[in-house]
């Protein structure tokens, strides 16, 4: 009964599409999803993720069309 919402950054090399129709099938009927853009600009974890070229506007409008198959609501944040 508590709100909730899941999250997914849009890392390119690791989620794709295709990723977002397999978390879909797991997370199906719930309320929120958010596709958030990766960001390079921040200090990453992962040093071998600087330089990557984050996804464009409509990408990420492709895999949310794709999200909102699952959820109730899915946005790009």
């Amino acid at each position: 009964g508590l709100p909730y919402e899941f999250r997914t950054t849009a890392v390119p090399k690791l989620i794709e599409l295709d990723d977002i129709k397999i978390i879909g099938k797991l997370i199906k009927g719930a309320d929120k999803w958010y596709l958030q853009q990766f960001k390079t600009e921040t200090d990453l974890v992962n040093k071998s993720f600087e330089g990557l070229k984050p996804y464009s506007v409509k990408e990420l409008e492709k895999m949310c069309q794709e999200g909102k198959r699952y959820v109730q609501e899915c946005r790009v944040r």
